[in-house]
């Protein structure tokens, strides 16, 4: 009486139809396809990501154990019935954990095989944990309530019908923490910036500028001009105005203004912007540098010379070069750069 008690506890045959489906050979498969994905297409991939790696086949190995542990005790206990009564609720037990455990080993694997797809397609730049976080979570609700309704013959849709209340509850107490998480997935589905980008993130008067170093469920992390590192939550900079200079990898452009005495030879000035943007390496060839004059006022007129560097974290070093260079060129040519210039007229009294 007290073991028939005992086994109604659970679903027992719920449990048994699942422990005898296909599932521990679909667990096998997703982890011999992501250990042959990562030997065969992932050897070059930073060491960083190595580690990572190596971390989450660490991780799916021990609860793969745990898995095999509970899956064999189960079909041995069941063997052993007829000698204990106790053994069939024992199993049934061993039958749930092993069907949890299953389930978390198989949200593992696809997590890795998700890595192992984003480390291939983004070999040199970074991947945004936030797709991956998602994935995980949404993954977990399907696999977790599957299992719930698979064994317990769970209907999920009036319970979650019945919590609407609750709900907007809930969305209203975590406005900010979904916003930033939104977000975070439409920065992704738009591609506006990725890790590893150049970014100006400008919102009323202030400014962030930084290259993009994480973008998580809640905040972006930049590392900027001094190596200081930035978080600004996801949901400020989709309210904001960001400049992306490392777009396609297109190289940026550049400018810098000189202004020439109208006494100097404007072919002469040009020439000497020129040679001396030519003789800086950082700044790129294709396209050439070019110098435009356009008018100043009475003292001088601006030559404006326009170039390109490849990345957006060179431009000060390289300005401070040309406007070296430049100066020290426009000297040797004679070439004077004009000074600001007040005339004052003294007139006597008659």
């Amino acid at each position: 009486m007290h073991s028939t008690q005992e086994t109604n506890l659970l679903p027992f045959e719920q449990i048994h139809l699942l422990m005898k489906s296909e599932a521990p050979y679909i667990l096998l498969s997703l982890c011999v396809l992501a250990i042959i994905l990562y030997r065969l297409f992932l050897r070059k991939i930073t060491s960083s990501r190595h580690l990572i790696l190596k971390a989450q086949f660490k991780s799916i190995f021990i609860n793969g154990l745990i898995f095999v542990f509970f899956y064999f005790g189960y079909f041995l206990l069941l063997q052993n019935i007829e000698l204990y009564s106790f053994l069939h609720a024992l199993s049934g037990y061993f039958g749930l954990i092993a069907l949890a455990w299953g389930a978390l080993v198989f949200v593992k694997a696809s997590r890795i095989l998700l890595m192992e797809y984003l480390y291939f397609r983004h070999m040199e730049v970074g991947v945004p944990l936030v797709l991956i976080n998602t994935f995980t979570l949404v993954l977990y609700g399907v696999v977790f309530g599957w299992l719930a309704r698979g064994v317990f013959k769970l209907d999920l849709g009036p319970l979650l019908a019945t919590s609407a209340i609750f709900s907007i509850l809930l969305g209203l107490a975590l406005q900010d923490t979904l916003g930033n998480l939104f977000s975070g997935i439409a920065f992704q589905v738009d591609k506006a910036f990725d890790i590893g980008d150049w970014i100006e993130v400008t919102q009323n008067n202030q400014l962030w500028i930084g290259k993009v170093h994480e973008i998580s469920w809640r905040a972006t992390t930049l590392i900027g001009l001094a190596d200081e590192m930035i978080l600004i939550p996801n949901r400020v900079i989709g309210q904001s105005l960001v400049a992306n200079y490392s777009i396609q990898h297109k190289q940026i452009l550049r400018k810098m203004y000189f202004k020439i005495s109208y006494s100097a030879s404007i072919e002469k000035a040009k020439e000497c912007l020129v040679k001396a943007a030519y003789g800086i390496s950082k700044i790129s060839k294709f396209p050439a540098p070019h110098v435009y004059v356009d008018a100043g006022d009475d003292s001088h007129y601006r030559a404006r010379i326009l170039y390109f560097i490849p990345d957006y974290s060179l431009q000060w070093a390289v300005a401070d070069e040309l406007c070296i260079k430049a100066v020290a060129l426009l000297k040797e040519s004679g070439i004077e750069i004009a000074v600001p210039r007040m005339d004052i007229e003294q007139r006597q009294k008659e």
